[in-house]
């Protein structure tokens, strides 16, 4: 039986959610937990050594994705997983020695020169890391997309046991990281025995050579793209860190600044959903079929994403109390970061990187991470901790922006493209509504534990009827 483009499409979108809502959810947990068994500045210094890795690390696994995705429509399956594999191996061994190397600079620059053993530790755990981060679109490529949710909820939950494990067991961090290193380098031995069972023809040097080089150049385009995209969500982070000695204050921003990626991981996978399943359309110049598919999933997205934002943003002391057990001073950059959803609910990216033209998503990220580091530093000078988010926040509105009039202007597709259908328009008086009365029940209220509960019933039940509404009309983009 034929699948249409858009079964295909929320197949992949339905597979990717849950995998990234399960890795999410597990590294929330963790964070949970840690937040409750290790004081500010334990857990702010255990932060601190992901930092090199935190920009790295994501970077290279979202290019080798973004290759898959690619490549695995224009050229034949077998040559774009095994020029994959082979490109992998190069960016982990890149990313290790980069950490292991200047492993006692790293540890002077945080503040945390005690660290040095645990930084090398941490540079083979992040060597299997980006290998076994190729999983996702492995097995969205491979169409085994129920063996990526099995996959994806058993390395959690054995990666969760061996964190916390090892942290309650009160041992030293290069002891933790040692431990920790098992569960990528199970993944990675897994990832093989998928490869092989896929029963892909046997690799022949030259032609994986010339993919890898066909892949490698596109994918230079998305390193510059991921690097700084990685970055730029990294760099208040790495501000923090060197304006501030104190791992009490990092953990505090740390803490703020991990604005709930549950709502962020559903914008992620719509916008890798889109590349990979759009991706001929928009290289030929047929922008329609993805275009129609990026207006719905705006809409869809915006009724989910908004009400839940808007309690969120009222209610975000109590939110970090019941995550993390207090955290209270992370309040205000919890809510700076929620603005930042608003700018994830659309997708000229998508469209720009799908076409092929990951260059101009290049450029326009290198100016993006630049206005950040600018706008970062001048901020934290001028109101303290709160602000590399603004700088963050701003950083990013330019770029969506930008993308918005490249897409208008050299691409020819209207603004209107990207902007939710009439069917999310609704959200304009609804959202406002909500904020008042759950401002009011908080506020106003003799206790702010019942206002939080009623504003979600409220935030829930308009969720459901908008949804519901668009059911009626059909699911469609409504122009």
């Amino acid at each position: 039986m034929v699948t249409s483009p858009l079964n295909a499409f929320y197949k992949k979108l339905s597979a990717l959610s849950f995998s990234r809502y399960i890795t999410i959810a597990t590294a929330l947990l963790v964070a949970m937990v840690l937040t409750r068994i290790l004081s500010q500045q334990e857990y702010g210094e255990y932060r601190k050594i992901w930092l090199v890795y935190s920009i790295l690390g994501p970077a290279f696994i979202n290019i080798l994705a973004g290759i898959i995705y690619y490549r695995s429509k224009t050229s034949l399956l077998h040559l774009a997983v095994y020029s994959n594999l082979f490109i992998s191996f190069f960016l982990a061994t890149i990313t290790t020695l980069i950490i292991v190397l200047p492993a006692t600079f790293w540890a002077e620059l945080f503040s945390v020169p005690e660290q040095t053993a645990a930084l090398r530790i941490f540079g083979l755990y992040a060597f299997f890391s980006i290998i076994a981060g190729v999983a996702e679109p492995l097995f969205i490529s491979l169409r085994r997309n129920k063996w990526l949710l099995t996959y994806t909820t058993a390395y959690n939950l054995i990666e969760f046991c061996l964190i916390v494990g090892s942290f309650m067991l009160g041992l030293e961090l290069y002891q933790i990281f040692a431990i920790m290193t098992l569960g990528p380098l199970m993944r990675t031995g897994l990832i093989a025995a998928v490869v092989w069972n896929a029963q892909l023809p046997k690799p022949e040097w030259r032609p994986v050579w010339e993919e890898c080089r066909t892949s490698f150049s596109y994918g230079s385009g998305l390193l510059i793209l991921s690097l700084t995209g990685v970055a730029m969500v990294q760099t208040d982070k790495w501000i923090i860190g060197l304006f501030f000695e104190s791992d009490s204050i990092f953990a505090i921003y740390e803490v703020g600044a991990k604005k709930l990626p549950f709502l962020f991981v559903l914008t992620a996978a719509a916008s890798s959903s889109l590349i990979s399943e759009f991706s001929d359309q928009l290289k030929r110049g047929e922008y329609k079929p993805a275009l129609d598919q990026a207006k719905s999933a705006a809409g869809t997205l915006s009724v989910i994403i908004l009400p839940l934002c808007t309690v969120l943003y009222v209610y975000a002391e109590e939110v970090l109390f019941i995550l993390f057990g207090g955290y209270s001073e992370s309040a205000p950059i919890f809510r700076i970061y929620l603005f930042m959803i608003a700018t994830q609910l659309v997708f000229p990216q998508s469209i720009v990187l799908g076409a092929g033209r990951s260059g101009v998503n290049a450029a326009f990220s290198v100016a993006e991470f630049i206005l950040n580091i600018v706008l970062g530093v001048a901020l934290v000078t001028w109101i303290g901790l709160t602000g590399p988010a603004w700088a963050s926040l701003l950083a990013h509105i330019f770029f969506t922006v930008m993308m918005l009039f490249y897409c208008r202007i050299i691409m020819g597709i209207p603004l209107k493209s990207f902007i939710p259908g009439k069917l999310a328009r609704p959200l304009l008086y609804l959202v406002p509504a909500l904020f008042l009365i759950a401002a009011g029940l908080k506020y106003y209220a003799w206790s702010s534990w019942p206002g939080f509960i009623l504003s979600t019933a409220v935030a829930t039940v308009i969720i459901t009827l908008l949804i519901l509404t668009r059911r009626r009309h059909g699911g469609g983009s409504g122009r």
